[in-house]
Formats: structure tokens, sequence, C-alpha cells
């Protein structure tokens, strides 16, 4: 028959893979942050709360503390290095704003540590007494880890967006606190039980909301999506607003969208590109047109000047999804479309002065009639 201390080896074994999958969950998000240079909405408070969670369960486990716990002290290791790097992440990519607060924050838990290390060394001299103490400030801190997502779920209450609270880690920390606590029952450690029974629940409730808000989410990046190739007209021209260069094109005759792109000193390599277009649609290379025209359209945007392709790429945007809603006038339609409103309400707007004109002379008439009959 498997015994009870087999069988918590075994649980323990299995709690440091999902703990080690625990702590590379959030991968993608530091991915995310590297590639973008920007850590966006997202929060380092958790980050934060589990190296501060994984210092004092390190100092736990060593043997001068609570010997036995091997297990313990080698994923809360692992997890310390891995965590050290998400925080200096934070610290390199966050806005000049708040990276004193990040900064200063992890330098707190860098002293408290050491501070909690010598006093339990120094001062206290019984391995139940040490762990004790220790333990009881894993669980006060542990709890802060799993209910450090309590942040992220109020902006995800707030917004109904889970886009800024992963779904692995709320997965990973509910298997990690399930089969912690499922460690710590099998031989009684309060220590451990409190911090991931808790951290069960947190975790459950982050997955609700994630089922709840997952389907909106999903609608709400659609339509991100959407509109950032939408941008107001008047960032697509570089030196004046569009409408200036709308109306200039239209009292000349001229194609307004080649005014536009003309303004952002790219109208010759969109020429060039809807000509070799052209001839890619007309010959053998149908299969490989997007790449060809992908390499077209950078090589165009490499010959605009440096300080104007941004402009040059948002004219392309706006262009392509115009082309999208109307593949035949593209945004052509569109400013024809809203010249003809334009030319309504100047028609409309002349009708108005003139029947205020002649409300003015019916009313100038009516006056002179008046002291007409008042003479008389």
């Amino acid at each position: 028959m498997v015994s009870t201390d087999t069988i918590r080896t075994m649980v323990g074994l299995l709690g440091n893979v999902i703990a080690l999958a625990l702590f590379l969950s959030p991968l993608p998000t530091i991915r995310r942050i590297w590639k973008n240079k920007t850590v966006e909405q997202f929060s380092a408070v958790p980050y934060l709360a589990t190296l501060l969670n994984c210092m004092l369960w390190v100092v736990y486990g060593l043997p001068l503390v609570h010997p036995h716990s091997t297990l313990v002290l080698t994923i809360n290791g692992s997890g310390m290095a891995i965590e050290l790097f998400y925080v200096l992440m934070f610290i390199v990519y966050s806005d000049k704003k708040s990276r004193p607060r990040v900064l200063s924050m992890f330098a707190a838990e860098l002293v408290f540590v050491m501070l909690v290390a010598v006093m339990v060394f120094l001062f206290v001299h019984t391995h139940q007494q040490r762990s004790m103490v220790v333990g009881v400030l894993c669980v006060f801190f542990g709890t802060m880890m799993y209910a450090a997502p309590l942040s992220v779920m109020k902006l995800v209450i707030q917004t109904k967006s889970v886009e800024y609270m992963p779904l692995t880690l709320s997965v990973a920390s509910f298997l990690n606190g399930l089969c912690w606590t499922t460690y710590a029952l099998l031989r009684f450690d309060l220590y451990i039980t409190i911090p991931n029974g808790l951290g069960v629940m947190f975790s459950i409730a982050q997955l609700a909301l994630y089922a709840i808000y997952y389907k909106s989410t999903q609608k709400e990046m659609e339509e991100k999506k959407l509109n950032e190739g939408m941008a107001m007209q008047e960032v697509v021209v570089v030196g004046e607003p569009p409408s200036k260069a709308y109306r200039a094109a239209a009292q000349n005759g001229a194609d307004p969208v080649l005014c536009v792109h003309r303004a952002a000193n790219v109208a010759e390599p969109l020429r060039a590109i809807h000509a070799n277009v052209d001839v890619l649609l007309a010959g053998p290379l149908e299969d490989k047109l997007p790449f060809l025209v992908a390499r077209l359209v950078l090589t165009a945007i490499a010959r605009v000047e440096e300080e104007r392709r941004d402009d040059a790429v948002k004219a392309l945007v706006y262009e392509a999804y115009a082309r999208l809603r109307d593949p035949v006038y593209g945004c052509t339609g569109a400013i024809f479309y809203l010249q003809k409103c334009v030319e309504d309400l100047e028609s409309q707007l002349r009708e108005a002065q003139e029947q205020v004109l002649q409300s003015r002379e019916q009313k100038d008439q009516l006056m002179n009639l008046l002291r007409n009959k008042e003479l008389t």
C-alpha cells in the first residue's frame, strides 16, 4: 500500500510542474510588452506580489527554518528567478510616471525580505519558532499574491473586457492552488493550506469573469482593429488639413484621393504600386501576388521621407479600408458623398437666406404702409 508521504511527495512534484507552468504562463504577455516596447494597461502588481511571495517561501524552505522542504525551496527558487525577470521588464518598459513606483516597490520588497531573514536567523533559535514567524508572513503575502489580480478583475468589470487578464495565468493559478492545497492537507500544514485555498477561490472568480466577458472582448478587439485603419482624415495629410486639400482638388477638377496622397509625398510610389499590381494580375504570378504587393508597398514607403512615412502608411491604410467598403471608388466615393452633402447644405443655406431677405422686404413694406396711414 502506498504511504501518505509517498502520495504527498508525488503531489508535491506535480505541484512543482504546475507551479512552474504558472510562473511561465505570463510569457505571452511579457513577449507582447517586449515587442510593443510598452506595458500598455498591464499591471506590475501581480508580478511584484508573486516575487515577494516566492522570496518569502524560499526563506521558509531553507533547512535552518523548516527542514525537509526541498520541493517548496526548489520551485519557489525557480519562481523567484522568473518573476525577477518579469519585474525587470516592467521597470524597463513602463512610462516615466509608472517606472519610479514599480522600482520603489521592488526595492522595498528586497529590503523587507533581507530584514526578515536576518531577524529570524539572529533572534529566533528553534525550527518551530522560525517556521511560525516566516510561515505567518508567507500566509499573509501568499494571500496577497493570489488577491493581486483583484485589481485586474476590477478593470475587467469596468471595461467588460478580459484583454488584460490572460486566461493562461488564471488557469495555471487555479491548478497550482488546487495541487498545493491537496499537498498541504495530506500532512497538514496550515501555512501552505490557507494561501493556496484562497488562491483556488480567487482563480475560480477570474475564470467566471473570463467566461462572462470573453465574447464581448472578442467583438471589441475586432472593432478596435477595424477602427485603427479608419483614422480621422485630419491625421492623414502632412502640413495642412485634408478638408482644404479636398476642396482644392474639387475646385480644380482633380482626384481628391491623389491630392491627399500627394500632400504626404506618396503619389508617385502609389502610382507605381497600382501599375505593378495591374501587371501582376494579368500575369501568371497570382499565387505570389500578396507577397509581391507587400514588397512593392514597403519599397514605396521606403522612398518617402522618413518624417512623413507614418502619414504615408496612414493614407494607405485609410484607402485600403475604404476600398473594402467601396471596391470601385474607395475613399473617393466617401469624399464625393460628403461633398454632395456639403453642396446640399449650402443650397439649403442659400434658400434660407433668400427667405430671410424676403421676410425683411415684406417687413419694410408693412412698416412703410403703417407710416403712410399715420401721415394721412
